[in-house]
């Protein structure tokens, strides 16, 4: 979510700039005496004067700057999963975690480290997902019992303060491939 915050308050901001960018330079053009920038100054005053809350164009803005603010606070107060997960400490002072993706890394490297295991995927979030592709000839219930067993004791030898939900996935590569 962190992307689509900051997409949409870099699109909104970028706006909001340009318009104000506009506005300046028309202003710094009136002070100065010097010609009109983008529009007569005449025709500035004429439009907005014909302008009305219930022009269309203008409704269909206001709309869609509320909605983007809306977006930006939904996305703003919605909650995120945090990049890393403490570990447990021993001294009261410390504090330490290890980073979401290195975890991941760690559990796909474990599931790849078995000899009947030709690919494998992890996902941590609220909980670990692995998915793995194992070879043709192997036992899947074997697999899955091995890996499960590997992939948990890793977990536990981490010592994350929270444990950690484990759910393993294998899957026979199509024609031996991955």
């Amino acid at each position: 979510m962190r992307t689509a915050c900051r997409l949409v308050a870099l699109l909104l901001g970028l706006a909001i700039a340009a318009g104000a960018g506009l506005a300046a330079v028309e202003l710094v053009a009136g002070w100065t005496g010097a010609s009109e920038v983008l529009m007569a100054r005449d025709l500035w005053d004429q439009t907005l004067g014909d302008l009305s809350w219930t022009t269309v164009w203008l409704v269909w803005a206001c709309v869609a700057a509320i909605a983007a603010g809306l977006l930006l606070l939904v996305l703003v107060l919605f909650p995120r999963r945090p990049l890393a997960l403490p570990l447990r400490s021993d001294s009261p002072g410390r504090e330490s975690a290890i980073d979401r993706r290195g975890l991941q890394e760690r559990l796909r490297a474990a599931a790849e480290a078995d000899a009947d295991v030709a690919s494998a995927v992890a996902r941590v979030r609220r909980k670990a997902k692995v998915r793995a592709h194992m070879a043709l000839a192997a036992d899947e219930g074997r697999v899955r019992d091995r890996l499960r067993s590997t992939l948990r004791s890793d977990v536990d030898q981490v010592g994350l303060q929270r444990k950690l939900g484990l759910k393993v996935d294998v899957r026979r590569a199509k024609d031996g491939r991955t």
